[in-house]
């Protein structure tokens, strides 16, 4: 129901709002008890993909928005596959590639191949690039890395860009030569 929708992410914001950049370890029941249920973060996955409308014109118009977002982020920087996948899949609804999601996904792809699907699925979301040079430089320093599979998976997203008319064609074939 629409209606609990606001019920639901305040709650989910609050489960959330403590984690950082840093990886927080489950080191104590206390901790397991207070953060690992309900799985908010994945019970919201599954809102957003069924009702993408209501949910993010929700979110767009609620005041902690913004921070709502960054909570996600760094929600999925944990060690919880689930909970990155979660993360990743709401993030996509929105429809707007930011600095954070190409990251997001490039380290889930580089970290976790379990959520492979999930990541490929959150590109075909995607209608617009926000702070586009931002995430266009982003790309392309990927495409220096030295990891075999960082350097795939940006090519993979460039292309993907590119094949959606969000980035010019040129520039990919360049940056790829």
């Amino acid at each position: 129901h629409p209606y609990l929708l606001s019920i639901f992410v305040i709650e989910l914001s609050d489960s959330i709002r403590h984690f950082t950049i840093d990886v927080q370890h489950v080191q104590t029941t206390d901790y397991y008890l207070a953060y690992a249920f309900p799985k908010y973060v994945a019970v919201a996955a599954l809102i957003a993909v069924r009702m993408p409308a209501t949910f993010c014109a929700y979110i767009k118009d609620w005041h902690d928005g913004d921070n709502f977002k960054n909570a996600l982020f760094y929600t999925s920087k944990q060690h919880d596959r689930l909970q990155r996948a979660a993360c990743l899949t709401i993030l996509s609804i929105f429809g707007e590639l930011t600095v954070e999601l190409c990251q997001m996904i490039i380290e889930a792809l580089r970290d976790d191949p379990h959520v492979q699907n999930t990541c490929y699925k959150c590109l075909t979301r995607i209608n617009s690039i926000k702070n586009e040079t931002a995430v266009l430089d982003l790309l392309f320093s990927y495409l220096k890395s030295k990891s075999m599979n960082v350097r795939y998976v940006a090519a993979k997203m460039l292309l993907h860009l590119s094949k959606s008319s969000l980035i010019s064609s040129n520039q990919v074939q360049i940056a790829l030569n």
